[in-house]
């Protein structure tokens, strides 16, 4: 069960602020959820499985959007060499 207490500390934690985990917050599993979600675009070198990849993208068409469009666009490279080539080709980014 999630506590008002609890949800201040995700605040606190959201905004690296650590004088919000005394306020007052709504404690509500929902909430606290949401909280804890982060997306991170910060890479490593090690590979995933099919079965990794079969649940982010069961994970991702399950988010919900606005307007009802389910639009997104997957691109699984595997090969080194080619993601270095992609890289460049596109400034740089890794």
């Amino acid at each position: 069960m999630t506590t008002a207490a609890d949800v201040a500390k995700l605040i606190a934690t959201r905004y690296s602020d650590d004088s919000l985990a005394s306020l007052p917050a709504a404690a509500s599993e929902t909430i606290a959820l949401q909280l804890r979600h982060r997306s991170v675009r910060k890479f490593t070198d090690q590979p995933i499985s099919e079965a990794e990849l079969t649940s982010i993208l069961a994970a991702g068409l399950s988010a919900s959007v606005s307007s009802n469009l389910q639009l997104f666009s997957v691109v699984t490279i595997r090969d080194r060499e080619r993601m270095q080539r992609i890289s460049a080709a596109i400034g740089g980014h890794p």
